[in-house]
């Protein structure tokens, strides 16, 4: 490990401070990454994600940009542990995370799905966690009901609006250019 990569660190953590919302976890995220890939000791990098994770439990994006990258197995069951504690005297986002981070990093469970639909059930502002599954597995209709069931009210207006809400989604994360058009077809043809 070198300076110059505690020093892109602590630049990334610095740049992370000064920021808010998805915006901060994209730096800590990009931080964990580098120190993960990089070699550096898993106790920081384990700490890095604590902290961020801690900012904004219910947001998915961290998870999402260095959660489901990570390559230190030391890391990974940390992690794992935290989690765990976490969802346990916390329940709600901390149970998504941990369910989905364990998933993904230790052991590749086949109630996930069902258990981030549980989680969405009791906490409807989770949602996200659901989306961000939906997104890995390709369902993109899934997260179109998902984001029409957030909007509730009329059934009509409701799909209208899930499937705006979908279209808006994958552009911002930078879905392909095909699916891209698919989506916003649909948002113009239910208007």
């Amino acid at each position: 490990m070198t300076q110059d990569l505690l020093v892109q660190i602590e630049a990334l953590k610095v740049k992370a401070e000064a920021s808010s919302g998805d915006e901060r976890l994209q730096f800590f995220a990009e931080a964990i990454r580098l120190g993960d890939h990089e070699g550096l000791a898993s106790g920081e990098v384990v700490a890095l994600y604590i902290d961020a994770a801690e900012l904004d439990p219910e947001n998915p994006t961290l998870f999402w940009r260095a959660g489901r990258t990570l390559t230190q197995p030391d890391v990974k069951q940390e992690l794992s542990e935290y989690l765990a504690q976490q969802a346990q005297s916390h329940g709600g986002a901390w149970s998504a995370h941990s369910a989905y981070f364990n998933h993904v990093n230790v052991s590749e469970d086949r109630r996930l799905d069902s258990g981030l639909r549980e989680v969405v059930k009791n906490d409807p502002s989770l949602h996200l966690w659901q989306v961000y599954r939906f997104v890995e597995l390709g369902k993109w209709r899934n997260i179109q009901q998902v984001f029409g069931e957030q909007v509730g009210g009329d059934p009509m207006s409701a799909r209208a609006e899930g499937a705006r809400l979908t279209a808006h989604f994958a552009t911002r994360l930078g879905a392909e250019t095909s699916q891209l058009a698919d989506l916003w077809k649909q948002v113009y043809q239910s208007n």
